[in-house]
Formats: structure tokens, sequence, C-alpha cells
């Protein structure tokens, strides 16, 4: 997808290179995942559930028969299709797609790397091996979430808005930026970020008359628009709500602050060998050098370093306000790895323009020689930093799986095997603080949430009198940790628990009326 007029400038025997890369990021993935499949959370259990349903029956519809609003479709679109294609469970086809847009990423990263390090080749194969092996970048790949393909959606809008500043007059590369902000955003809702950012760099480097600029970044930006706004009105009609229904958040912004920062710098220095404090030094000392180095390039200057680097400056920026504003007013996952790492391929890309920049300072090929050997052992130490970390992360999923429901301690659960050949229950609703793991684990998948006390990550609280309709039975498991549930001992205060099976893991108990 690169400019035709940039293309002797990405040689052949580079593209070889990364295909290679990409091809055997893909297949890491795809070794990662072997043992049981892809990683599976709460939300990756919803998400094959849909993909499940979708293909069934071609309703957009969860495990609990709730309609979802509060996810995007494409992700689980995505997995439904492939196994109409293939015939395979949602369960496989969201792995394969996952470890397709792992590989998609690292390759579509290294030619946004060709474009902004031209005048030290070693920087951009050093950046697409950081992309290549990254372990934060894994982790969020070996699991059934969104966020690989909203990471491929990131790297290829990049790629477009790369054609843009290159003085493509040709329309192609607008439309490309708006089709791929419009996937990010209909993968998960906060890839409406990238639509201002495209919206400028239109307006900065679209190579036509201001008028048409304009006109141009509104087509952009209704084209980009468009297919989310259609997704939120069906939600509207569905369930009377754009985005689900959210609860205030529990955290505050110094707190959703310290938590973004801590994620990045863990992708850099360990946090036990260098204090956060000290990290955050270090990393405002680097951004204030990369912010003066680009200042001092000619912005407005097309095919200048400093524009390429300028979109993904821009990406973080924005990608990084909306997380943190959104998490600071709106209950939903703390700030961790997986929320973060969709700013690490433009992250490496603005790393990779400072590299670039230091080496061009140093005349001759003496002085460059010089500089890219003392860049490289200043960069050494995070390479093998991320070689260990992404070893060790590689032999723990293959050994014990991939993350969440399908791991080892999971799938070998005594209460699971029990449920397993247990069969249905004789009468009456099944509570649970683990529906997703029954619907996902046991042949029991028809399982409700047992009374709540309050909300997911938001201080807002229930206060009615917890309320279960009888006969019933609750499936307890202790190793899910849900603090808005009631506990079993909430439990008894208001109902006869009279335990039928119990094992080291959990318990199934009888509900009855109290007294």
């Amino acid at each position: 997808m690169a400019d035709p007029r940039d293309k002797r400038s990405i040689k052949p025997t580079y593209r070889w290179f990364l295909a290679v890369l990409g091809a055997l990021g893909a297949a890491l993935v795809a070794h990662s995942i072997r043992l049981y499949g892809p990683g599976l959370s709460p939300d990756s259990v919803g998400y094959i559930s849909i993909a499940r349903s979708l293909a069934a029956s071609g309703e957009y519809v969860r495990f609990d028969g709730g309609l979802a609003p509060e996810w995007p479709p494409l992700y689980p679109l995505l997995a439904a299709l492939l196994h109409k294609l293939t015939g395979a469970d949602a369960l496989i086809t969201a792995g394969v797609v996952n470890a397709l847009c792992h590989g998609v990423t690292v390759y579509v990263s290294g030619l946004l790397l060709a474009r902004v390090a031209r005048e030290s080749p070693l920087a951009k194969v050093l950046g697409v091996v950081a992309v290549a092996m990254s372990p934060a970048l894994l982790a969020v790949s070996v699991m059934a979430w969104t966020e690989p393909l909203f990471i491929c959606c990131v790297a290829l809008f990049l790629l477009a808005l790369h054609g843009i500043v290159a003085g493509d007059r040709s329309p192609r590369w607008v439309a490309l930026a708006a089709l791929f902000a419009a996937l990010a955003a209909l993968t998960r809702y906060i890839g409406v970020a990238l639509i201002p950012v495209g919206a400028l760099v239109i307006l900065l480097y679209y190579a036509a008359k201001p008028l048409q600029r304009w006109a141009a970044a509104a087509l952009y930006s209704a084209g980009a628009l468009l297919p989310l706004a259609a997704w939120m009105w069906r939600n509207q009609q569905a369930t009377g709500t754009l985005m689900g229904a959210r609860a205030p958040s529990s955290f505050t912004l110094s707190q959703n602050l310290g938590f973004t920062w801590e994620t990045i710098q863990a992708w850099f220095l360990p946090k036990e060998v260098v204090p956060l404090r000290y990290g955050l030094a270090i990393g405002a000392g680097l951004v204030g050098f990369l912010v003066w180095a680009l200042l001092r390039q000619r912005l407005d200057a097309p095919k200048g370093r400093a524009a390429y680097a300028l979109p993904s400056f821009l990406l973080i920026v924005a990608y990084l306000v909306m997380l943190i504003v959104t998490s600071t007013t709106t209950a939903y996952d703390q700030i961790t790895n997986r929320l973060v790492v969709p700013i690490w391929v433009p992250l490496v890309v603005v790393l990779m323009v400072g590299w670039d920049l230091l080496t061009s300072r140093w005349a001759g090929r003496a002085g460059a020689i010089v500089a890219a050997c003392a860049l490289v052992v200043a960069f050494a130490p995070w390479f093998l930093y991320m070689k260990d970390s992404t070893t060790k992360a590689v032999e723990s999923y293959t050994k014990r799986g991939a993350g969440g429901y399908n791991t080892r301690s999971w799938r070998e659960s005594p209460l699971i095997a029990q449920l397993q050949t247990a069969g249905p229950p004789q009468y009456g609703r099944v509570y649970t603080n683990g529906p997703d793991v029954l619907y996902i684990l046991t042949p029991l998948d028809h399982g409700v949430f047992s009374p709540r006390k309050g909300h997911y990550n938001s201080a807002l609280q229930v206060t009615e009198r917890p309320n279960m309709k009888l006969p019933a039975r609750l499936i307890w498991f202790n190793g899910i940790g849900r603090a808005y549930l009631h506990t079993v001992n909430d439990l008894r205060q208001y109902y006869e628990l009279t335990p039928v099976q119990q094992v080291s893991d959990g318990a199934v108990y009888v509900v009855g009326e109290k007294g």
C-alpha cells in the first residue's frame, strides 16, 4: 500500500524480510495458543458466544441473551465469517484472526518505519523487530480480544496517512484512511480517536487546494463515522442506549495517569529496577527531546521525516487522552497493558524517528557508524529485556495455556470436572459468579449472575435486597473475584444455602428460603 513514487525506497529484499518476520509473528501466536486455544477473559467469552450466534442464526446475541451494545461488532463478525468458511468453531477462528492480525501488524510496521528511518537502515530493522518480539503485543494477541484486530487497523490507518503525507493527489489514500478508521471504531469504540487525527493530516498534507482539502477532510470524517453511527443507531433502537449502560468510574484522573505511565514504563524498564518516579523523569526527558527534534524539522515539508512522524505522534496523544478521560468518567477495565498497547506501533515509529535524527546529525560515514554503534549499545538492554520477557511468556503459554479460562488450572478444575459430568440441574434456576465459565467450559450454558451489590469498577452501589427466584442452585467458583457480587456469606443472611457438592476450588449449593 506504499506510494508508487516511493517504491524504489523500499527494496524487495526488505519487503521479503518483512514478510518472513510477519509470518514468524503469526506463527509465534499460533504456537503460543496451541495448548487450549486463545486465552479467555469474560469479554472473550462474550465475543465467542456472539460469533457462534452470528454463525448459527445471524443474530448478534451474547450467551446470556443480551444484545451486547457495549461491544462493536467487527471482531465477532470476522470470527463468525471464518467459521462459515472453514467450519471451525469460533474459539478456533478467533485465534486465527489474532494470528493473522499480528502478522499483518508486523509487516505494516516495517513499511511505516521504511518511510521515517531513512538515514539509518538499522533503525527500521530494529524497529520492526521490536514490534515482532514485543511481549506487550504478544500478550494481547494470544487472548480472544479485539485488540489485535484494532492494532492492525491502527497500523493500516497510519500507512494510509503516510500516502497522504507523501503528496499523492489520488483520493484513494483518503478513502483508505476513512476505511481503516471506520474499521477501528467498529472494533473498539475508542477507535473514534483516529478520526480527528486523519482529518488534521488531510488538512495539513493532502495535495490539493485549501477548499479541496476541507472537502476531503469532511468526506473522510463522514465516511469514517457513518458505519459507527449506523451501529449505534441499532443499539439505541434495540436497547435504548448507544453503547450500553455505563456506571461512573471508581478511578480518579491521577490514578489513571499513574496506571498509564506504569504500563508504558514496563515495556522498557522493569519497575523493580527503575522506580516509577525515575522512569517518569527518563520518559519526560525522552519525550522532550523527540518534540524538540521534530520541531526543528519542517512539519510542512512533504515527505520530511517529521511529517511522516506527525500522524503517529498525534495518534498517541489522541488515543491516550481519550483513554484516560473515559476511564475517569466511565467504569470499565482498569488501565493496563491491554488498553494501552494500541499505541505500541506508533510509539516505535516515533522512537525510531528520534534514532534516525540522531544518526543524521553525525557527518560522514565514520560518524554515522559511531552513532549507530552507540545507539545499539544503548538499546541493547531493552531488546534483551523484551527477548527475556517474550521467551518466558511463550514458555508459560505453551505449558499452562494462553490465559484466563483457557489455562491448565481452569481446564483441570475439580468443580468444572464435576459439572461436565453431572448434567443439568434437576430443577430451578442456576445462579453463579461465573456464568461465562459455565458457558465456555461446561454443558451448563444458562447460568445467570448471582445478585449484585454494586457495579463493575464503580463506587455505585445496589441497595435492594438480593433477589433470587426459587427453586435455584448456586454454583460458586473460588477462583473468580467479582467484588460487585454478593459473596456466599452475604447471601446466607437472606437464604438457606445447602452445599451438595464441595471441592477445592468451589461448591454447588441448593438455595432455599431462610428459616
